[in-house]
């Protein structure tokens, strides 16, 4: 008689765990679901953190303040490696685009002591990441310049709670799965440093699971890629860089169906209207 109950309040156990087992692996399966089936918001981009006081390409906080407050939620920003291994929001260290032009590599304490005395403030990541912090509706979409997987490695590693504030640009392809496998569920393919073709570029794509979008320049359009993903049916959010004319912007959402436009000036709360006149 004691055996009998004894073994069915063990059953009753073990029917519970089974039960909450199967509960916790769906709801993470779930998860898991709708965050890889999360898509790229309609949103313009700031370039390099967006123009602030005339300036452009500063990635600097001032810059990512002043633009938050007039609405943008997406900036990108270049990141490269100081001599001592330490990556700081810059454009290149031989960049002709960056206001400073700088005879060589710097340490990390050598580029913040020549900052202390200038009226910007480019940021660290660690600063940059205390930023994404404060501002948790925001999103940096990183450009790294040089050692791109070792950065996006130490990023995730460093800062594993915001890597969904964090959409990396890729170069190549081939680091695609890579990314991904770091912990990012978005992934921007920048095509500026890819020099295959159309149907090179719809043969990689058909590769890779979503979400995750494409970028590059107006050249690429007139190339007819848009026309070339298209006639695949591959309806992939395509961003333009680097765009400044709202006019110009409004042309190719309407002959293109472009997403948006990375740009330094444009205003993000101005849309286009595509029916007619802007």
């Amino acid at each position: 008689m004691l055996v009998k109950k004894l073994n069915r309040v063990l059953n009753s156990y073990l029917f519970a765990l089974i039960f909450l087992s199967v509960a916790v692996i769906s709801f993470v399966l779930l998860f898991y679901l709708m965050a890889r089936d999360r898509q790229f918001d309609s949103q313009r981009i700031a370039h390099a953190g967006g123009a602030y006081m005339g300036l452009s390409v500063t990635n600097s906080l001032e810059a990512l303040e002043y633009n938050y407050a007039k609405g943008y939620r997406y900036f990108e920003i270049d990141l490269s490696f100081t001599s001592d291994n330490y990556l700081v929001c810059i454009h290149g260290w031989k960049s002709k685009k960056s206001p400073t032009v700088w005879g060589g590599v710097p340490t990390q304490s050598e580029f913040l002591e020549y900052f202390a005395s200038q009226p910007l403030t480019p940021c660290t990541l660690s600063s940059l990441m205390r930023w994404l912090e404060r501002h948790s509706d925001a999103t940096v979409i990183t450009d790294v310049k040089q050692s791109e997987l070792i950065a996006l490695g130490d990023i995730a590693y460093q800062f594993p709670n915001l890597l969904n504030q964090i959409i990396p640009q890729i170069y190549l392809p081939s680091d695609f799965n890579t990314v991904r496998a770091m912990g990012y569920d978005r992934v921007i393919w920048t095509l500026y440093r890819f020099d295959g073709s159309n149907e090179d570029v719809v043969n990689q794509v058909r590769e890779f699971s979503p979400p995750f979008a494409l970028v590059f320049s107006i050249s690429r359009l007139n190339d007819g890629l848009i026309r070339a993903l298209r006639k695949q049916n591959l309806n992939i959010p395509i961003y333009v860089h680097t765009i400044n004319d709202m006019g110009k912007m409004c042309l190719l959402k309407s002959g293109f169906q472009i997403y948006e436009v990375f740009t330094d000036v444009l205003d993000p709360s101005v849309q286009c209207d595509l029916s007619g006149a802007q």
